[in-house]
């Protein structure tokens, strides 16, 4: 999957990707995989030689799927944010909703908090997280879309929250 660099304050670079065992790649360009597990790197490299200082791999209870990663960020000196979202398997939304996810991690690839976005509802979900910015309190405002799949009917709808430093949602438009 596509990698997301920052380069720290040390001029090393901080990498996250995701990684799936004995994957390949399906007709629509999605890692598929017989073990559907994929689980978040976090990485360190050196800056001159790109040899990795440390690494971190991530596998959070229900990460089935794709795990898509869609913006690595830096939320303050010591705390990154990368967040993404979870598609099924060609319209499979595997737990049932798929959510969209945001990761917080320190300068060392240490978990601080994770949190799931997802509108509950009593049909097939899948939630994708299409961008994020910081906001001035460090918070992030962020959106993106559910793809709804109801009786003989689907659909997208678009959405746009903000949550706080931590991950914790304050307000929100949940549909538009």
């Amino acid at each position: 999957t596509e990698a997301h660099v920052l380069q720290l304050s040390n001029g090393n670079y901080l990498l996250t990707y995701a990684h799936s065992l004995e994957a390949w790649y399906d007709f629509m360009g999605r890692i598929q995989s017989d073990h559907r597990t994929r689980e978040l790197v976090i990485a360190e490299l050196q800056k001159h030689t790109l040899e990795t200082v440390w690494e971190k791999r991530v596998l959070q209870k229900g990460w089935l799927n794709t795990l898509v990663i869609k913006k690595l960020i830096r939320q303050n000196d010591s705390t990154f944010l990368v967040f993404g979202g979870r598609a099924g398997d060609l319209g499979n939304f595997n737990p049932h909703p798929s959510p969209g996810w945001i990761y917080a991690f320190d300068q060392n690839g240490d978990s601080i908090w994770y949190r799931e976005l997802a509108h509950k509802q009593n049909h097939e979900e899948g939630h994708y997280v299409m961008g994020g910015s910081l906001t001035p309190d460090e918070g992030m405002l962020m959106g993106g879309y559910t793809q709804i799949d109801t009786t003989d009917a689907s659909g997208l709808r678009t959405w746009l929250i903000k949550v706080d430093s931590i991950g914790n949602f304050i307000l929100g438009l949940p549909y538009l």
